[in-house]
């Protein structure tokens, strides 16, 4: 049963990605000796036309990441936003119920009832005489002490569902807002065009090249040298001028945006978890892998920017994560 959803799931992806477009829309940056693209890496498809399956959805991810298939991704927020959308819908059921539900109901109305109708049949059965007005006006004394019971009871009643009320009313807006927000971050994501698209190492590995022809996928010897080459703080010289943290939060001390002198312009993309299938710390990170994959190891050698530093963060990671890709001209066609 598993092994026919994986098919299912591979083919329905296969198909989309033939009918969709490989766009290889960067331009050469050169830096120092090195070429670099001004772009992070957003190919659909191999270098012998072969398309690399999109692993969208977490349960998408998870399947790419546990058989090993080559697969992409771009930042996105449409599963929280699917969740809030849900628990939208949940509470708006849930608020209906309530409503329907909601009646007051006094403990003592049958017992006043009961005085009213006394009072009715003493006046129809004896007239308003003085012995029959004492006890009309004594049932009368009862009945109003219990409607002052009655209308504090009522009051309390109608503060309870006012709170109720105002505080579904509150769950909901901080809801429509949090989707509100994300729903302008996704268009301004738009799909993969603004950050590119986050691979796995799967892809990156792939015999059939996951780099246009005359293009590589960076050794960690390349990110080296042009850490060499930029010296100083690199980090703030490759990082674009807007877009990342710049505050104090969470405990961290920001550094924030770069200044963008090597042209490298590093945006913040994140990357998405090989635990759980998230997408994680966007407007923070910039994550890249490179060509080298750790020996004896179920991972690869990576290079980051953050908010946090100035300089190049050398890390692995599991090869399963989807990190962004930045593309160096081979050195075969350096030499020519």
């Amino acid at each position: 049963m598993k092994n026919k959803f994986i098919i299912s799931f591979l083919s329905i992806s296969l198909i989309t990605e033939l009918v969709s477009q490989n766009p290889t829309n960067f331009a050469e940056l050169k830096i120092g000796k090195q070429i670099w693209t001004d772009k992070n890496l957003n190919v659909t498809k191999f270098r012998n036309g072969d398309p690399i399956l999109l692993a969208q959805s977490e349960e998408e991810w998870r399947i790419a990441s546990n058989s090993k298939l080559p697969a992409y991704c771009y930042y996105s927020f449409e599963s929280e936003i699917k969740e809030l959308e849900k628990k939208k819908k949940s509470i708006l059921d849930a608020e209906k119920n309530y409503t329907i539900s909601q009646k007051f109901n006094f403990e003592k109305d049958s017992i006043l009832n009961d005085l009213k109708n006394q009072v009715n049949e003493l006046i129809k059965k004896s007239g308003k005489s003085k012995k029959n007005n004492i006890k009309i006006d004594e049932i009368n004394t009862k009945i109003n002490e219990i409607n002052v019971e009655r209308d504090l009871s009522l009051a309390e009643w109608k503060k309870t569902v006012d709170d109720e009320s105002g505080k579904i009313k509150s769950e909901l807006d901080e809801i429509n807002t949090k989707i509100e927000e994300l729903n302008n971050i996704e268009s301004e994501l738009g799909k993969g065009s603004k950050y590119g698209y986050l691979y796995n190492f799967y892809a990156i590995s792939d015999p059939r090249g996951l780099a246009p022809e005359g293009w590589m996928v960076p050794t960690v010897g390349d990110w080296d040298d042009l850490e060499k080459f930029i010296g100083k703080d690199p980090a703030v010289s490759l990082k674009s001028i807007s877009g990342w943290y710049e505050k104090k939060s969470n405990g961290k001390e920001y550094v924030g945006n770069g200044n963008n002198v090597s042209k490298f312009n590093a945006l913040p993309g994140g990357w998405r978890s090989q635990f759980n299938s998230k997408f994680l710390n966007l407007n923070d990170f910039a994550y890249f892998w490179t060509s080298e994959k750790v020996s004896s190891s179920n991972s690869a050698y990576a290079r980051g920017l953050d908010c946090t530093k100035n300089d190049i963060w050398k890390d692995t990671n599991a090869l399963a994560g989807g990190l962004s890709v930045r593309l160096i001209k081979s050195k075969e066609k350096l030499k020519k």
